[in-house]
């Protein structure tokens, strides 16, 4: 796309901060997300993550990478191990915003560098 890696790095925030509250939520028993709220637009949701810290420095953009990430993994800790079996939505969670999601955007970013030597 269009992106560079300050892009991604809000993308990556911002889900992130949307499935703090989603763990959280499973850990009381509940659907991850509230009633009417949806996430299957991932496009949408990712503009509106990044249009959300348009403007923002870039050290801050990490700052925020950093304590997301921090607060995320925090959430997803909290939950007992039966919440990560295989088909279990928190796996999912942590599958779409965690390690798999880094390393699809890990290439990218790789990608971009290679571009702009």
């Amino acid at each position: 796309g269009t992106w560079g890696p300050r892009e991604i790095v809000v993308h990556i925030s911002g889900w992130h901060r949307a499935m703090i509250p989603a763990c959280a939520r499973l850990g009381r028993g509940e659907s991850p997300f509230p009633d009417g709220v949806s996430y299957d637009d991932y496009d949408a949701w990712n503009a509106r993550f990044v249009e959300d810290k348009q403007g923002v420095r870039a050290a801050e953009v990490l700052a925020e990478l950093d304590a997301s990430h921090r607060a995320f993994v925090t959430a997803a800790a909290a939950l007992p191990d039966k919440h990560f079996a295989e088909g279990e939505t928190a796996r999912s969670l942590l599958e779409g915003a965690g390690a798999p999601h880094y390393r699809e955007h890990s290439a990218q970013i790789g990608e971009w560098r290679a571009a702009t030597r």
